[in-house]
């Protein structure tokens, strides 16, 4: 791979929002971002923070109120639409619902930009076309209609879109709001495998966190009217995530990059046994019951875990006595009910 060319979208002092009346409210304030050639960048933001506001200014879909984006180093008000749709594309974050319309007819319509008014395609045209398809897994799919798909897979027709569209930069809007969990993280491993492959430089907003964090090259974190830049580890290391989530009833844990609602402990548990899966889920499930657990086997009430190859056992001791249990759903409907 060639070394990236830097900053190939950069703002300068960008002001954006919205006009209410004869008067402008501003979502996001002198922002100064530099975006890197083959990148994946993830937006990140509360609702109502600016995401899309800033994702349509940055593609030229909406006018900043006061500041200039450029586009290695052009200003973008001073592109074409056709210079524009044969450097960046969109993604709408609106599920595609098409009837009788097949794949690759879809994905064709990325080239107007290159074809003109009358849609003539050369041999050039369709060796993109057929790339684009073969890129995004639908090969096999690629005469099947719009309406036949999953909701996965017609995320990826517009993927396939874009890349007919040939263009350097993708933004898309929430790409995998209406998507399963399987899909959600298939569409992403698409997207980073793009920028690796192919060099695209692409730029999008989410809701999905783990994801988010754990795929991107860089995450723009939209916070009180400002931006906050920078690799996802250099964001938890210097705890500037936890502003997403600054609400008395959330946890953020910085080593796995997840969100859970924080434990209110009404009650204390010991654990013993074996490192492992075993005793990780243990406590995990002990802590949603409200058990604030400690590594003491001595004292009342403690769970010991014994693991063989065969089997794992529960054992919990109580001053009321010792019970076993073989899995632990069956510790947890036993405690629901505490009492010593």
């Amino acid at each position: 791979m060639n070394q990236p060319d830097y900053h190939i979208i950069a703002t300068n002092d960008l002001y954006m929002g919205y006009r209410k009346g004869r008067r402008y409210i501003h979502l996001l304030e002198g922002l100064n971002v530099n975006i890197h050639k083959a990148e994946l960048t993830a937006i990140l933001g509360r609702n109502g923070s600016g995401k899309s506001t800033l994702l349509r200014t940055l593609c030229g879909l909406q006018d900043p109120i006061s500041g200039n984006i450029m586009i290695r180093g052009i200003p973008i008000k001073s592109l074409s639409l056709e210079e524009k749709a044969r450097c960046m594309s969109f993604v709408s974050t609106e599920p595609v619902h098409v009837s009788h319309m097949r794949i690759i007819d879809l994905v064709t319509l990325g080239r107007s930009p290159y074809t003109g008014w009358m849609g003539k395609l050369t041999a050039h045209d369709h060796d993109v076309i057929t790339d684009a398809i073969l890129s995004t897994g639908l090969s096999e799919k690629q005469d099947a209609f719009i309406d036949e798909l999953s909701d996965g897979e017609r995320q990826r027709v517009m993927i396939a879109r874009s890349l007919a569209q040939d263009t350097d930069i993708i933004y898309l809007d929430e790409p995998t709001a209406f998507l399963d969990v399987i899909n959600r993280y298939d569409i992403f491993r698409l997207l980073h495998a793009l920028t690796r492959q192919k060099e695209k430089t692409i730029v999008f907003s989410t809701h999905d966190l783990q994801i988010a964090l754990s795929e991107s090259d860089r995450i723009l974190l939209l916070e009180n009217k400002r931006v906050i830049q920078g690799a996802p580890e250099d964001l938890l290391l210097s705890d500037e995530i936890k502003i997403l989530f600054n609400q008395e009833q959330l946890e953020f844990n910085r080593e796995n990059a997840s969100l859970s609602l924080k434990k209110e402990f009404i009650n204390d548990i010991g654990i013993d046994g074996p490192m492992g899966p075993e005793m990780t889920f243990t406590v995990k499930a002990l802590e949603r019951l409200g058990f604030r657990v400690a590594n003491n086997k001595n004292m009342l009430p403690a769970v010991i875990i014994q693991r063989t190859k065969e089997k794992t056992t529960w054992i919990l001791q109580k001053k009321s006595g010792t019970s076993e249990f073989y899995s632990i759903y069956d510790l947890s409907l036993h405690l629901r009910n505490f009492s010593n």
